[in-house]
């Protein structure tokens, strides 16, 4: 989790179960609501977002979760945190490692 700062992301809550919250909301964002991320759906198949964009972000923009990529085998970049978290760079959310390069 180097780089990321305060907003953290929960690897083995998120493929396993995300339970009450699979975000670290400290500083991701103010209230994630129920669970900010649907696991159940987001490893059967959630569509193109993923995120729960009411509780999570308002706008995520194009995709802010590459489904078909995390679900198979991401590469380097899953999660496309440019408008989602200020500091974290491009490389939020990848394989394996959760965090590569940020």
């Amino acid at each position: 989790m180097e780089g990321v700062g305060s907003a953290v992301f929960d690897t083995e809550g998120l493929v396993e179960e995300v339970g009450r919250a699979a975000l670290d909301t400290e500083g991701l964002v103010e209230e994630v609501g129920r669970a900010a991320l649907d696991t159940e759906g987001l490893v059967e198949g959630v569509g193109r977002v993923a995120l729960d964009t009411g509780g999570l972000v308002e706008e995520v923009g194009r995709a802010a979760l590459d489904m078909e990529g995390l679900v198979e085998g991401v590469g380097s970049t899953a999660l496309d945190t440019g408008e989602l978290v200020e500091g974290v760079g491009r490389a939020a959310l990848a394989t394996g490692g959760l965090v590569e390069e940020v």
